[in-house]
């Protein structure tokens, strides 16, 4: 990781360079939680860990909001019905749940990301090496 000191020595190229590198971090590290996300949220496993709902675990273990939540779970929904591959390359979990559970809440989870334009969350991140569309 570059130290904001070493940032500010940086010549314009190499600081671009870290900028494109530091994103495609930020973003291959939000697909992941997402999937996790899905994960957790279709398979119920916030049960078995002693919560009440999937929003009282995000809260209180992850320490997000029901509304970030949401918006990871709608962009890697989004990414898997539009850009399957870049999301099973990008993430451990490429794929799905099994269950057909997290089927629909991805598209749940898409359709209200989409309805909600106010924010331009991870969904719209564009930083690849493949080009996509999300």
């Amino acid at each position: 990781m570059t130290s904001s000191a070493d940032l500010s020595q940086m010549s314009a190229g190499r600081l671009r360079a870290e900028a494109l590198a530091a994103a495609r971090r930020f973003k291959n590290t939000w697909i992941e939680f997402g999937a996790v996300l899905i994960q957790v949220r279709s398979r119920m496993s916030w049960r078995e860990w002693g919560f009440d709902s999937f929003e009282a675990y995000c809260a209180k273990e992850l320490h997000i909001r029901q509304k970030t939540a949401q918006k990871l779970t709608a962009s890697y929904g989004f990414l898997m019905k539009h850009e399957p591959e870049i999301a099973a390359s990008e993430s451990r979990f490429g794929s799905a749940p099994s269950d057909g559970r997290g089927t629909d809440d991805m598209a749940a989870d898409e359709s209200a990301a989409q309805s909600s334009s106010s924010a331009a969350g991870p969904e719209h991140a564009r930083v690849s090496d493949h080009q996509c569309s999300c």
